[in-house]
C-alpha cells in the first residue's frame, strides 16, 4: 500500500497496511497526524514503520518538521507486588476502541469535527466532517452538548460538543491478554480517551493544539505507585550539530525547546516549541504532581554500572527521575541530588543549562525531554484526566523565539483557565478635536 506524501491532503484520513486509521489535525498553524493505536505525532510509511508526523506553521499545506519524534505517554506501576510495564514502549499498539466493540473497524475510527461545516463547498472534506458529525460516538464517551439538559444524548436534538474549532476524539484500550505486557501476563483493563482540539482564531492560539487525555481503569485490580511517563522531542535531528535543546520552566510547568544558535535545519530563524502541562487530576479532582524531567543518555559504564539492570529496571527509574541504573541525578552545579534537570534559564545563561551538562559519566545525552506525573494509587472506575498543550513561536533569532514562547505559555494558560473566553480588543479611544491658533 502506498502511502501519500506528507503534505497531502486526505479527506477522513487512511487506514494503515495494519488497518489501523489515520487522521490529522489542521484548522490552525498545526497539522499533525495521530493513530488509533494509541499514536501521537505519527504517521506511517511504506510497511508497518512509522515516522513522526507534526508540522508548522502552514496548517493544512505545513511541510516543515516540529516533531522530530513521537509523542508518547507510558504508564507503569504495580500489580500486587509485580511491577507493570506495556511491552509497546514508545511505540504504542494498543487496539482501537475499548471491549466488547474494541477491534480495527470503521466504528472505531479517529472521528473529526469542525465548526461552520454546514457552509463548507460540497466536496469530499464537507462529507467527511458531514459523517463524523452525524455518527459521533457519544456512546464510546465522546463529549457532547446536552441541548434540552435531561442528560440523555437525543439525536437530532443533543449535539456533539466542538471542544475547539476543530475536534478530534478516540479511544484505544489494552484488550491484549498477553502481548502488551513486558512483565507478568494479565490485561491491564486500561483505556486512554484522546480528545485533539485547536482553535483557528488570529492570535496565540493559532500556533497551539491542546490534548485532553482521560486514563479510566476497567479492571478489577488495584493499580499503585503508577506514574504516566511522557517523552517527546522536536525539530529536526538530521544534522546533530543543529540539535535543539530544551529547559524546565517550573512556573508555567513547561517543557520549552530551542536551538542553541541561529542555524536551524529547516527553519529560518530558528522558532521554539513547549509542552505546558494544563491539568492532572484524578477521580476525586485532586492534583498528580509532576514527578521529574529528565532525558535519555548514553553513559560511561565505568562510572555507572548496569550489572543485573533489566529494561523493566531502566523503565522504573527513568519514570521515577534517575539515571537508567537508578542512581539519583545531581546538578552538577549545586551538587544536590534532584528529579528535574536543565531547569536554568536559557536566555539570561544563568542556572544549570545544556552547557553545563549531567556531570561525569555521561558520554551524550538527548534534546528529547521525558517527564512523570505520579505516583498515584489508580483504582477501578477511576479515572485520570490530563490535558497537555503543545505550542510553537518564531521570533526574529533563537532566543528571541524562546521569549516569544514564554508569553504565549503564559496567555495560553490563563485562557485555559478562562475555558478560552479570550478577551475581545478593547475599544478604540474616544477622539476629540480642539482648535486653537496654530495647533489643532
Amino acid at each position: 500500500m502506498c502511502i501519500q506524501p506528507l503534505g497531502y491532503s486526505q479527506p477522513g484520513g487512511f487506514y494503515s497496511p495494519g488497518g489501523y486509521h489515520f487522521n490529522y489535525i489542521s484548522i490552525n498553524q498545526h497539522k499533525a497526524w495521530f493513530g488509533n493505536n494509541g499514536l501521537l505525532f505519527a504517521k506511517p510509511l511504506e510497511g508497518n514503520s512509522i515516522r513522526s508526523a507534526s508540522y508548522w506553521p502552514g496548517g493544512e499545506n505545513a511541510y516543515k518538521s516540529l516533531a522530530w519524534s513521537t509523542l508518547s505517554m507510558i504508564w507503569s506501576g504495580y500489580f500486587d507486588t509485580s511491577f507493570y510495564y506495556p511491552k509497546y514502549h514508545f511505540n504504542k499498539n494498543l487496539m482501537p476502541g475499548v471491549p466488547p466493540s474494541a477491534g480495527k473497524n470503521k466504528d472505531n475510527r479517529i472521528y473529526k469535527i469542525r465548526k461552520f461545516w454546514e457552509s463548507m463547498p460540497f466536496n469530499e472534506f464537507r462529507n467527511t466532517f458531514e459523517l463524523d458529525f452525524n455518527e459521533w460516538p457519544v456512546q464510546k464517551g465522546a463529549p457532547w452538548e446536552d441541548i434540552d439538559n435531561n442528560g440523555i444524548f437525543t439525536k437530532g436534538i443533543d449535539k456533539p460538543l466542538f471542544v475547539g474549532d476543530e475536534t478530534l476524539w478516540f479511544t484505544v484500550s489494552d484488550i491484549d491478554t498477553q502481548s502488551n505486557f513486558s512483565s507478568n501476563s494479565g490485561y491491564s483493563g486500561f483505556e486512554e480517551q484522546y480528545t485533539i482540539y485547536g482553535f483557528n482564531r488570529g492570535n496565540f492560539l493559532q500556533d497551539a493544539i491542546f490534548f485532553d487525555v482521560k486514563i479510566v481503569n476497567h479492571g478489577n485490580a488495584v493499580f499503585d505507585s503508577m506514574t504516566i511517563y511522557t517523552t517527546s522531542g522536536f525539530f529536526s535531528l538530521v544534522d546533530t550539530s543543529k540539535h535543539s535543546r530544551f529547559y524546565y520552566d517550573s512556573t508555567l510547568r513547561m517543557i520549552g525547546y530551542y536551538f542553541r544558535n541561529n542555524d536551524s535545519y529547516e527553519y529560518s530563524p530558528p522558532p521554539a516549541a513547549g509542552i505546558v502541562i494544563l491539568n492532572a487530576s484524578n477521580s476525586f479532582l485532586n492534583t498528580i504532581n509532576l514527578l521529574s524531567v529528565n532525558t535519555s543518555a548514553i553513559y560511561d559504564t565505568s562510572v555507572y554500572s548496569f550489572d543485573g539492570i533489566t529494561f523493566a529496571d531502566q523503565i522504573y527509574h527513568l519514570s521515577r527521575g534517575r539515571h537508567a541504573n537508578g542512581s539519583p541525578i545531581v546538578n552538577p552545579l549545586t551538587g544536590d541530588t534532584t528529579r528535574f534537570i536543565f531547569t536554568g534559564d536559557p536566555i539570561s545563561g544563568t542556572g544549570w543549562n545544556y552547557a553545563s551538562g549531567l556531570g561525569p559519566g555521561i558520554l551524550r545525552y538527548g534534546n528529547n525531554a521525558n517527564f512523570s506525573l505520579g505516583p498515584v494509587t489508580f483504582n477501578p472506575s477511576d479515572t485520570i484526566h490530563i490535558v497537555l498543550a503543545v505550542i510553537a513561536a518564531q521570533g526574529t533569532d533563537n532566543m528571541n523565539s524562546l521569549e516569544l514562547l514564554r508569553q504565549r505559555a503564559k496567555l495560553l494558560k490563563r485562557a485555559y483557565e478562562n475555558n478560552f473566553l479570550t478577551p475581545p480588543a478593547p475599544p478604540s479611544p474616544e477622539v476629540k478635536i480642539y482648535e486653537e491658533e496654530g495647533k489643532v
